[in-house]
């Protein structure tokens, strides 16, 4: 149905008819918090450009959620859909590497909106992560809508219980055509991941072993080789409401596997802040404004994955943009 919806909508954007072009606003991020940022100041009469350092825009919906997910057609129409109205795309460049927010703030424009998403996957700490055979999953999921991911064999274990998780399972099975099971320290009923994702993932041949995590990595001449694993049970519950899982003494595990991918979480790079006093939360995502998403700097502005609390989804990333 979403799939449905994505390629068979229509995006209708209508200029204000009483839009004035008073004020230039320079959106970081084409993903879909800074598209519909960039749309609705431009139906609003203000002249908007996007800065994306990839040469593609639609984000993550474009760089990592699989194919048979979302069609790179709908995601182009949508783009030329926002560019009709004025908006311009500056692709290729990168703020933070090419030119800074300082910079933007005191040349052309008088705003800036910050959507650049959390684009790097969080690491389970392990001794030997680095090991040939390791992946991070936001980029074999980049790799895999590339059609070029490389490394990885034929018995694969990925470990997380969100959507990206599933995707990284479902396309390394469609990729393979191997074993594929995933990895989670609770159960299937605890699965932060869309019911409707768990239960295609497993009509697929896919299996969940639940109740494990990560505990060593066994590698035979630097390559992976086995994962050895913790046995968990639930304890009480956590901050998220969860019950905590607990290890289990002597319950270990070990798994041969040719392929881990680590999908546990993502979290904000703000490199393109450094050097400024821009607050952040503990986790470190930002700080905004909860009515205007300005950020502590002055004139500038954050939404989607990027502000407090962290990743969500698609939907509130375009509402973010919308404010």
């Amino acid at each position: 149905i979403k799939r449905f919806a994505l390629e068979h909508g229509q995006l209708q954007i209508r200029p204000s008819p009483t839009a004035v072009a008073l004020l230039k606003v320079a959106v970081i991020g084409a993903g879909p918090c800074g598209l519909a940022a960039a749309a609705e100041l431009a139906r609003s009469g203000v002249e908007a450009v996007l800065f994306e350092a990839r040469d593609e825009g639609g984000g993550m919906v474009s760089a990592t959620i699989p194919g048979y997910r979302a069609s790179p057609d709908a995601v182009r129409r949508d783009i030329d859909a926002i560019t009709s109205l004025g908006v311009k795309v500056r692709y290729g460049v990168s703020v933070g590497r090419d030119l800074t927010l300082e910079e933007l703030l005191k040349g052309e424009f008088s705003h800036v909106v910050v959507a650049i998403g959390a684009q790097r996957g969080l690491r389970l700490g392990l001794d030997g992560e680095a090991t040939p055979g390791i992946l991070d999953g936001l980029d074999f999921l980049r790799e895999a809508r590339r059609g070029s991911p490389s490394g990885i064999g034929r018995r694969v274990a990925v470990v997380g219980g969100g959507d990206v998780a599933m995707d990284c399972a479902r396309s390394a099975r469609r990729l393979t055509g191997g074993r594929v099971e995933i990895l989670y320290r609770r159960t299937i009923d605890e699965m932060p991941a869309h019911p409707e994702e768990i239960h295609d993932l497993l009509a697929e041949g896919i299996t969940i072993r639940e109740l494990v995590a990560p505990r060593r990595v066994i590698a035979d001449e630097n390559r992976l080789r086995a994962l050895d694993c913790a046995t968990m049970t639930l304890g009480e519950p956590d901050a998220s409401g969860r019950p905590r899982p607990v290890e289990s003494p002597g319950g270990d595990v070990t798994l041969d596997i040719d392929t881990l991918i680590v999908a546990i979480g993502q979290r904000a790079d703000l490199e393109i802040f450094s050097g400024s006093q821009v607050r952040t939360t503990d986790s470190g995502y930002l700080v905004v404004d909860p009515e205007t998403l300005e950020t502590s700097i002055h004139r500038v502005y954050a939404g989607g994955d990027l502000r407090e609390p962290g990743p969500s989804n698609i939907v509130d990333a375009c509402g973010d943009g919308q404010l």
